[in-house]
């Protein structure tokens, strides 16, 4: 039999094996058998990765040498890898702003595509190749022992026999492996092209007011993320990439938005923040002497430190500013309306102990506000909630985490009542049990 050919979807053994190794690799080609049935259902999958890389690679890059493409993965900023910028850039000429929409088009799948991201459904079945692949390979060194002893012994007769099962063997997870690849390959080839583009297109410009009526939702983040897509890292830091284009693989800062409206649905307040102290987009840093107050608390790393820059802390301490605001305007209003003399201070602007002072002003009467937030909020922005709730009990308030569904991920509070404080503790308590696992949270959301 050893000198029979296996055909592609031949999986039986062509040589005998001993009796343990034959039960292994038997139960290893069985899996194998029910995998492919699996992969043939990643077929749709596999090619629309494979003709989204392909239309990259129709943008100029397709010509160039795997080679070249690869030195622009090195970290070094020598003159070979400029030079090698440059040759790519003028390979991909004309068709740059093809390639820019290429990018933002397919941006999500390219995220998935160029990590270690995959699908649930790949990721089962690549790990059940590996598990194959795996059985395989302990029967091939039990085996290639045995054809080393036999050769020890000089006993060519089962040197023979060994070597064609052990060479049996071998090209069968030779072809498991290329099998493998075919999974694979697509994702190899869009990372090495997502960090070609990202050394050789320039960084998209944007004008951060452009940004406007932002949903306190998924949606509305799907927004902050295409608007800052391809933007300049340095300037618009996310926690992702610490320079270049942004391509929001896996971003570390938390981003949070808030929406407040009025009982008529005009807009009160609404902004986006993203946190840290440094380059983050969006509502700037909250004041040290501001309406509210930050504390210590841990990340999911365990890391405790003051979290005032948190993306929370930033909106709700922007909100408070606004209301005072607001109402310092109509006051001043009511003053110059009832004396006509002017005011001491600009008409809008309050001061550090008049943002300290509850109340709405009468026009945002019955207001409603959204804190939507990519992560679980820690303790310390679950107390800068309780403490906006209480300043302002007219507001009715819901907190919504990441992709968590509304029943467990918001909390609701109706104005004043005697168990405001008690409800806002219990609220905190199941939020806190959700910011133990921060990080593992993740937004319903591909961009």
């Amino acid at each position: 039999t050893g000198s029979r050919k296996r055909s592609h979807d031949d999986l039986s053994l062509l040589c005998e094996l001993p009796p343990r190794e034959a039960e292994a690799v038997s139960l290893a080609l069985e899996q194998w058998s029910r995998l492919r049935l699996r992969v043939k259902a990643l077929e749709p999958t596999l090619r629309r990765e494979g003709a989204l890389v392909q239309e990259i690679l129709d943008t100029g890059l397709r010509d160039e040498n795997r080679r070249t493409l690869r030195k622009l993965t090195q970290s070094s900023a020598g003159g070979d890898i400029e030079e090698t910028i440059q040759q790519v850039g003028k390979a991909i000429g004309a068709n740059r702003e093809r390639l820019e929409r290429i990018l933002e088009r397919n941006h999500g799948e390219l995220v998935r595509l160029s990590t270690t991201a995959v699908s649930d459904m790949k990721e089962d079945v690549l790990r059940e190749v590996d598990e194959v692949l795996a059985r395989l390979k302990r029967a091939l060194a039990a085996i290639r022992g045995e054809l080393l002893g036999a050769k020890e012994r000089a006993d060519m007769a089962a040197v023979r026999r060994t070597g064609r099962s052990f060479n049996d063997l071998k090209g069968l997870v030779r072809r498991l492996d290329e099998e493998r690849r075919l999974i694979t390959r697509n994702s190899a080839l869009a990372a090495l092209l997502v960090t070609v583009c990202r050394r050789v297109l320039p960084v998209r410009q944007v004008d951060p007011a452009a940004l406007r009526d932002i949903p306190a939702s998924c949606e509305g983040y799907r927004r902050i993320m295409d608007f800052y897509f391809f933007t300049d890292a340095g300037l618009y830091f996310f926690g992702d990439y610490p320079s270049g284009p942004n391509w929001f693989v896996r971003l570390k800062r938390n981003v949070a938005i808030l929406l407040v409206r009025d009982k008529g649905g005009r807009v009160l307040y609404n902004h986006f923040a993203v946190s840290g102290e440094h380059r983050a987009p969006g509502a700037p840093l909250a004041p040290d002497g501001g309406p509210l107050r930050s504390m210590e608390a841990k990340d999911g790393h365990g890391r405790v430190f003051n979290r005032q820059h948190d993306a929370e802390f930033k909106l709700l301490s922007g909100f408070c500013q606004a209301v005072s605001s607001a109402a310092a305007a109509e006051r001043t209003q009511a003053v110059s309306s009832s004396s006509g003399t002017a005011p001491d201070r600009p008409a809008g602007q309050a001061s550090c102990r008049e943002a300290t002072q509850p109340g709405f002003p009468r026009g945002w009467a019955g207001a409603t506000g959204t804190l939507w937030s990519r992560k679980p909020l820690c303790a310390s922005c679950l107390s800068a909630v309780r403490q906006v709730r209480a300043l302002f009990p007219q507001l009715e308030l819901t907190v919504s985490v990441g992709a968590l569904p509304a029943s467990q991920s918001s909390v609701v509070h109706r104005g004043p009542r005697s168990s405001a404080a008690g409800d806002a503790g219990a609220s905190a308590t199941a939020a806190e049990r959700g910011a133990n696992r921060e990080e593992s949270v993740q937004p319903s959301i591909v961009v």
